[in-house]
């Protein structure tokens, strides 16, 4: 465990006891388990769950009471709170251990913090600088796209399902009410399919669309009264024509749509609501997506489609029914909106960051200031005891043994799809920026070296791997050719090109890369009949040559090369493993399925340490496959595998651990192994840190929900 250790290992086991308490069928085993030496324990696995850090950035809850000012975000599997009093310079105040899945929705009342999960599941927490979790209520959270808690009621709008209300006034016994669905008005077998929804007393608007209904009114406003939560009835519906309707606003007796344009609809009548119209955009050319109430002002947020500019646009509400926009704020990014009194927040996809924003009544929303938190994680690199981690502009470097110990955060100039780390530099393979070099001695402030641009416009470097003093990297052309620089490291000022060789490697494969002695191993795969492992002889550095290609028989998601002339080879179901000193057969010498055909699990990563194989992998489920209780959605879960080396050359499948990582979003996915400790970067679930347990006698592993119980 990491070093703050008693805190944390406490909450982990009292979250995996709630977890298995609240729903052992569905959650894992949810329990600490001790394993004992002897003949048992050679089956069992050696690893264990460490940490978590980082993620995607989805979605926020604030509080803004006098001198309590904290926001609470989404951030990969877990809820981080900041003090944002001095909005120019936000404080961490702590965090939640990891939870099944990402939060989708979270919503203050009552002194609790509520979230929904993807996957399922409605988590209540304290609302303390450490959310703890009280209650749960499994499958609460299936599909749903919005959350309002309201004097101990919670309300969970699901697309496809319907209106779900709970009963969360005890937050250690939540417990369903009732789900209410919404037949179509022409057909009462078709049912609508919702899109936001707005609380205001005991009242909920609702947008919906009929799925079936392409042109025409096909857009509905449905009034709800939960004045009885268990049986909501309905006031009325109001059908209208526009594009889908993004969300809405209820305030005092209007409601506002935001549907490509702003609608307004007068409520006073709740069983006979009427629509007023829609306004003109503010500004030609402007992309209005997102309504918000903040205060005596009504908030858009939108984009100009001239440079795709985020802009915020600030309504006077004098006149309810005519709202004027007053102020286009264009100081941007801008994303999720959430406002919170005098304070607005807004969450950016671009720079995976939260803008702090305060409220002028007659100059609109303020720039006060930014978080960077480790957000959606593009590579990472492990080395001299720390975890370094590149996003879309962004660099972080944490503590190994304590991930949420940030020693530098910075922001790069440019975008980074493959990072490598030697000593204190870092090797940045930037795309169209070319090679960049980065002196990473004071991870605060790291300084760049002189960096090795492309040769051509159009070309993109894109891969790095790192091998003693050299470096081999690919570059993309603009057309197909591959070229392979050979790097020397040793230079002070920088890394040298010394050779460059050109191969026909595909333009639709993503080739790996692995050396093996003197041989450079390549994948290439842009095709069924061209799945093909080509070797270099890099020998001789300054004069590198392809000396024989193979065809795979298939795709090669990574390479790893062994000890002497071995090569593993991670495919969709197994992983093989080659000689490449066979000039006769160069196939196959030995192969470890990992599943069924039908059913692969593709090895993602494969990471070879001298005496042991580690293998990640996805296991990604099908469209019709149910959502569960700690898997992560889209993705399934990933699967880290320790394999061992039996003497006659063959593989033995160690231990294995069950990770929350999302592989279907095209995000990196990396495994990388440095002493005793294992970092997987899962995309949008973060980077998962693991250890390897090593010795003989006891030890225990607590396992957090989606970390499920080893095979």
């Amino acid at each position: 465990m990491i070093p703050s250790s008693r805190r944390l290992a406490c909450a982990l086991l009292a979250l995996a006891t709630a977890v298995f308490a609240a729903n052992s069928a569905t959650v894992g085993t949810g329990i600490a388990q001790t394993r004992l030496a002897g003949p048992a324990a050679e089956a069992a696995p050696d690893l264990r769950y460490l940490s978590q850090v980082g993620g995607s950035l989805t979605t926020m809850a604030a509080i803004n009471d006098g001198d309590d000012q904290r926001l609470f975000i989404a951030l990969g599997a877990r809820i981080e709170v900041y003090d944002v009093r001095d909005a120019d310079a936000p404080q961490w105040l702590g965090e939640s251990v990891a939870l099944p899945a990402a939060a989708t929705h979270m919503a203050i009342d009552g002194g609790k913090l509520y979230a929904t999960l993807l996957g399922g599941g409605l988590y209540i927490f304290t609302i303390e600088a450490l959310p703890e979790i009280t209650g749960i209520l499994p499958g609460l959270g299936d599909g749903a796209i919005d959350l309002r808690v309201k004097d101990g009621f919670a309300y969970v709008l699901a697309r496809d399902v319907g209106l779900r209300t709970a009963d969360v006034r005890d937050p250690a016994a939540p417990r369903l009410l009732a789900e209410h669905r919404f037949p179509s008005t022409g057909d009462p077998s078709r049912q609508l399919a919702l899109e936001s929804f707005d609380l205001r007393g005991s009242d909920l608007a609702i947008a919906a669309t009929d799925p079936a209904i392409h042109e025409g009114p096909g857009r509905w406003l449905i009034l709800l009264d939960v004045s009885d939560p268990e049986r909501a009835a309905e006031h009325g519906r109001l059908a209208f024509e526009a594009p889908q309707p993004r969300n809405l606003v209820w305030r005092d007796d209007h409601i506002y749509i935001d549907a490509g344009a702003l609608w307004v609809v007068d409520a006073f009548d709740k069983r006979a609501p009427r629509m007023l119209g829609q306004l003109p955009s503010p500004e030609e050319g402007l992309q209005l997506g997102g309504v918000y109430a903040a205060g005596e002002r009504l908030i858009q947020s939108g984009a100009r489609r001239d440079g795709n500019v985020s802009v915020l646009v600030a309504y006077d509400l004098e006149d309810p029914a005519t709202p004027l926009p007053i102020k286009i704020h264009d100081n941007g990014p801008f994303g999720k909106v959430l406002i919170a009194g005098d304070r607005l927040y807004s969450m950016s996809d671009v720079t995976a960051s939260i803008g702090l924003y305060e409220f002028d009544r007659f100059k609109g929303p303020q720039t006060r200031g930014r978080l960077h938190p480790p957000g959606l994680i593009g590579d990472i690199a492990v080395g001299a005891g720390r975890l370094t981690m590149v996003g879309r502009a962004a660099l972080w470097t944490v503590a190994l043994d304590d991930p949420r110990r940030v020693l530098g955060r910075a922001v790069m100039p440019w975008s980074t799809s493959r990072i490598a780390l030697r000593g204190n530099l870092l090797y940045m393979a930037a795309g169209r920026d070319g090679l960049r070099t980065v002196n990473m001695t004071d991870p605060a402030a790291p300084r760049e070296l002189e960096p090795l641009p492309v040769d051509a416009v159009g070309s993109t470097v894109y891969n790095i791997m790192l091998h003693g003093d050299q470096a081999y990297v690919l570059v993309r052309r603009s057309r197909a050719p591959t070229d392979i620089w050979i790097l020397d490291l040793t230079p002070a000022a920088g890394p040298v090109r010394l050779a460059t060789l050109t191969l026909d490697l595909g333009w639709n494969d993503m080739p790996q890369m692995a050396v093996a002695g003197s041989t450079l191993l390549l994948s290439s795969d842009h095709g069924p009949s061209s799945r093909k492992l080509v070797a270099v002889d890099v020998h001789d550095k300054l004069a590198p040559r392809e000396i024989w290609r193979i065809t795979l028989p298939e795709h090669v998601w990574s390479l790893a090369a062994g000890s002497g002339s071995t090569v593993y080879a991670g495919t969709d179901n197994a992983i093989l493993t080659l000689d490449i000193e066979q000039p006769d057969l160069k196939i196959e010498r030995d192969r470890m399925d990992i599943g069924p055909a039908d059913a692969p699990r593709a090895v993602r990563g494969l990471t070879w340490t001298g005496d042991r194989l580690y293998a990640l992998l996805a296991s990604p489920r099908g469209p019709d496959e149910p959502q569960e209780v700690g898997r992560f959605a889209n993705g399934g879960t990933g699967t880290l595998r320790s394999i061992d080396l039996r003497p006659d050359g063959s593989l033995r499948a160690r231990g294995a651990l069950d990770i929350a990582a999302n592989f279907n979003t095209g995000a990196a996915h990396r495994l990388l192994v440095h002493a005793a400790d294992i970092a997987v970067s899962g995309g949008p679930t973060g980077v998962t840190l693991i250890r390897r347990a090593s010795g003989r006698g006891v030890f225990a592993d607590v396992f957090v929900p989606w970390v499920v119980a080893p095979r």
